[in-house]
């Protein structure tokens, strides 16, 4: 049961959306479908899809919606998939050529898997390459198991890292769909973070594994959420996903150590809100502490001083910051192996 669909979302991606498909045509395991999701472009998007399944004989299905909604868009495609795993990807991304390859491979080895991921380029046409994405995220914290000299399995601590910032790249990311529906999919309501409560979901419910192997080049551009700077909206949405797993973490049968990571990086996230809001002026700070007060999200008086707390501690005694940073560690591994294989 390794028959996978790629579920493309594009909206105003007419001058991407080729080289995305090229990618996929171009893998050396072709997908048995892929589902293409035109939502709400006025770029001509749809056209640019059309022409290019013309033009080839892989089998594609475009469907058109009439609002823009990237996790919305995903929902539908991973509705209309009739396989077992579905294959994410962005139509400003493009997928390295084997990528399709070993993820199927993986799951062939690790049946019980509910999710897969590899590492990311990102590259900006202007500047180039920007470097791959995971050296310098929260994964190289996470035990893992090697199953191949290419592919891990993730053991220890990972839902503790995805608490910190999400790493998994949807464009990278193969999912079982029907542990993807037992997630919940992706929240619509969000227009940020949606991947963050999504694969953290993931993999609450079960095993993952990745790879430390580019499979992916993640496109770096003026309208992706890379490229825009840190605002209160973003950290709203970044906030509701960790709000939203909290309130299931019964469901989610989390342990206690990651609910405490949660709640942690709530109370970051609201400190940023209330320090953003602060440079706006007291009537913005004064909404923002009302708008926190009933998304209840926890600690917020704390997160008001938040900001403050952070600048005073470079003034404590080193042994103060020495216990802080022991405390901060407390649980992480002390000697995981490297991202690379050897």
């Amino acid at each position: 049961m390794t028959d996978v669909t790629v579920v493309i979302p594009a909206h105003n991606a007419a001058q991407y959306v080729r080289t995305c498909l090229d990618s996929v045509a171009g893998q050396t395991r072709l997908p048995e479908e892929v589902i293409i999701v035109e939502n709400g472009s006025s770029d001509g998007t749809r056209d640019a899809c059309a022409d290019w399944i013309a033009a080839h004989d892989l089998q594609v299905r475009l469907v058109s919606l009439d609002y823009g909604n990237v996790s919305n868009a995903r929902n539908v495609g991973c509705s209309l998939a009739t396989t077992t795993l579905v294959a994410l990807l962005d139509a400003d991304d493009c997928y390295m050529a084997d990528f399709l390859e070993t993820s199927v491979e993986a799951f062939r080895l690790m049946s019980d898997i509910d999710l897969f991921f590899g590492d990311r380029m990102l590259f900006d046409e202007r500047t180039g390459d920007l470097g791959p994405a995971l050296a310098k995220s929260g994964l190289r914290f996470v035990y893992r198991d090697a199953v191949t000299p290419t592919v891990f399995r993730l053991t220890e601590g990972l839902l503790e890292a995805l608490a910190a910032g999400n790493f998994i790249s949807p464009s990278g990311s193969v999912c079982r769909r029907a542990s993807a529906y037992a997630a919940g999919l992706f929240n619509p309501r969000l227009k940020s973070s949606e991947d963050r409560e999504f694969f953290f979901r993931m993999a609450a419910l079960g095993p993952v594994a990745y790879t430390p192997n580019l499979v992916t080049r993640y496109r770096v551009h003026a309208a992706s959420t890379m490229a825009v700077t840190e605002t209160v909206e973003l950290q709203k949405n970044a906030l509701r996903s960790i709000v939203a797993i909290l309130a299931d973490s019964d469901q989610l049968k989390l342990t206690r150590s990651q609910i405490q990571a949660l709640a942690s990086v709530r109370q970051v996230c609201a400190g940023r809100i209330l320090s953003l809001a602060r440079r706006a002026g007291f009537k913005c700070l004064r909404a923002e502490q009302s708008w926190l007060r009933g998304l209840n999200a926890g600690g917020w008086l704390r997160a008001l001083i938040w900001p403050l707390t952070v600048r005073v501690s470079r003034f404590w005694p080193r042994r103060w910051r020495g216990r802080s940073d022991a405390v901060s560690r407390e649980g992480a591994p002390s000697s995981v192996p490297p991202l690379s294989p050897q």
